[in-house]
């Protein structure tokens, strides 16, 4: 849409008609160009520290150039998975993050005897002495 407005400005501008007509259709498309970037320069200040703005400020270029430099450094280029292989491609890097953390999101297996036991127990409230013994490091008898 932005491509249309400057093409449109770069037609006014070789038109041959009067100069004050050619600036007022001049300002009513910048106008509309400043309208259609506002929201996108808007973002710009999301994550622009409070102590980097002013009052009132509008993004400028500095601001562009900060949050493209920001996005850089944050782009993971590469991991090695757990197999020790390199992976670059977006894709790839989004497996591999998939496949290493999905077997700590897999519900656990327990005895539906064992479950049942827990809920007929009629604990209400755990006392302080329950929740230094749960709290505890797991010995190696335990394990």
């Amino acid at each position: 849409m932005e491509d249309f407005y400057y093409s449109a400005i770069y037609d006014v501008l070789r038109e041959q008609g009067p100069h004050a007509d050619n600036l007022f259709k001049l300002k009513r498309l910048k106008a509309k160009v400043v309208r259609l970037s506002r929201p996108y320069r808007q973002r710009l200040l999301v994550d622009t520290p409070e102590q980097d703005q002013v009052a009132g400020e509008h993004p400028s270029l500095h601001h562009l150039l900060r949050s493209r430099k920001r996005q850089e450094t944050r782009l993971i280029r590469q991991i090695v998975d757990d197999n020790d292989e390199t992976q670059t491609t977006s894709t790839t890097i989004l497996r591999a993050f998939a496949t290493h953390f999905q077997p700590a999101f897999q519900p656990i297996k327990s005895k539906d005897q064992s479950v049942k036991q827990l809920i007929e127990c009629g604990l209400r409230t755990i006392t302080t002495g329950m929740r230094a013994t749960l709290t505890q490091p797991i010995s190696m008898e335990e394990f």
